[in-house]
């Protein structure tokens, strides 16, 4: 087991709660186990999907560009 003294970029502070669970590193399961038959890995093109920038309100943008305002300084 590698040691670790960081959690991301931070040092792993003293009495970290979760520090054996993270020193233990990504779970791996072996390829047709009975986990990875429950959860099988998500396809890539699905995966980019999930996470793709959606709109959540339709045409909220457009109708924020039509109250824009120009404002010139006055002389």
């Amino acid at each position: 087991m590698v040691t670790n003294n960081t959690v991301g970029a931070m040092e792993m502070p003293a009495g970290f709660k979760y520090e054996k669970t993270h020193l233990m590193g990504r779970p791996r399961h072996e390829k047709y186990s009975d986990f990875w038959r429950k959860h099988i890995p998500m396809d890539p093109t699905h995966r980019a999907k999930q996470f793709a920038p959606f709109d959540a309100l339709d045409g909220f943008g457009e109708a924020i560009a039509e109250k824009e305002m120009e404002v010139y300084e006055r002389k």
